[in-house]
């Protein structure tokens, strides 16, 4: 996990929860190596979606020091009523 979306401790968290549900339908021992599939297939989608973010978050904070990271740095002042209305519709402009 890249560290650009502090999320670490909130996946620790869910992580411990849908393991310890994981472990609850344990019956016996011989069953761990599927129970952990599971576990992991549970959990793939939610470690994209914030690994995706943390991505699009570094490429945001990590602009040379050029244009686009100077058009960043005058957004990021904009309240999100201020952005609306700079693009129009609502979106941001890149």
């Amino acid at each position: 996990m890249v560290p650009c979306m502090a999320e670490g401790a909130a996946m620790a968290v869910e992580d411990a929860i849908k393991l310890a549900e994981c472990l609850e339908r344990l019956g016996d021992e011989s069953e761990i190596p599927e129970l952990m599939a599971h576990f992991q297939n549970i959990r793939l989608h939610r470690r994209h979606l914030t690994l995706d973010g943390a991505r699009k978050n570094g490429a945001i904070w990590h602009l040379p020091d050029r244009l686009a990271q100077q058009e960043r740095d005058k957004k990021m002042v904009l309240s999100p009523h201020e952005l609306a209305t700079q693009s129009g519709d609502g979106s941001s402009n890149k």
